[in-house]
């Protein structure tokens, strides 16, 4: 009776540890094809997304770079107006402002032979599905309550995928530009 527990318990971690390298995988994949995506316009979005990181942990947006450090920031924009000066970046990246990857579910399914099926099971998908349906069904959305949805719903061991980090660092570069540049209440800047 002892060797058959040990042998489901087994069983149970292999498959648990197979779920999470698939999630990891299909998340490299997503990345790939998002990087593809950028850098065919001329722009690597690791590379802008690793500097903007860095300037957001500068100017003390950002105290961390792991899952609490995202979670405090989102929460605080979630309850703020816009971001907060020092809002002293400059060089924003057009290409990463305003277009977006929509095909990237597509791209890992051409170029990967993946199920789409197999991609929409990632939590970091059902959060942005949840946002998408939200989308469907207001004809707006305060981006305080996406804020709100990324902090409270993005599971903590999402943070450490790439591809996630690189989206949640995406929509917060976009933010910060629309706080620094186009706010309904002037600041002033340093």
């Amino acid at each position: 009776m002892h060797n058959l527990f040990v042998y489901f318990i087994g069983i149970s971690l292999f498959f648990v540890s197979c779920k999470k390298e698939n999630n990891e995988d299909l998340y490299h994949l997503l990345n790939e094809c998002q990087e593809d995506f950028y850098l065919n316009l001329g722009v690597s979005v690791k590379e802008k997304m690793a500097d903007f990181e860095e300037q957001l942990m500068k100017e003390g947006h950002l105290t961390s770079k792991n899952h609490l450090g995202y979670r405090a920031l989102l929460r605080k924009l979630s309850k703020e107006l816009y971001f907060a000066p020092p809002l002293k970046l400059d060089d924003f990246n057009s290409k990463l402002l305003y277009e977006n990857p929509s095909d990237i579910l597509l791209c890992v399914e051409d170029t990967y032979n993946i199920d789409s099926i197999r991609i929409q099971s990632l939590p970091f998908y059902a959060v942005n599905d949840s946002i998408r349906a939200l989308f469907s069904e207001n004809e707006e959305v305060p981006v305080h309550r996406l804020f709100k949805i990324y902090a409270s719903s993005v599971p903590e061991e999402e943070y450490a995928m790439p591809f996630v980090k690189e989206s949640i660092l995406l929509f917060l570069y976009r933010w910060y530009f629309t706080s620094k540049y186009n706010r309904d209440i002037p600041i002033e800047m340093e």
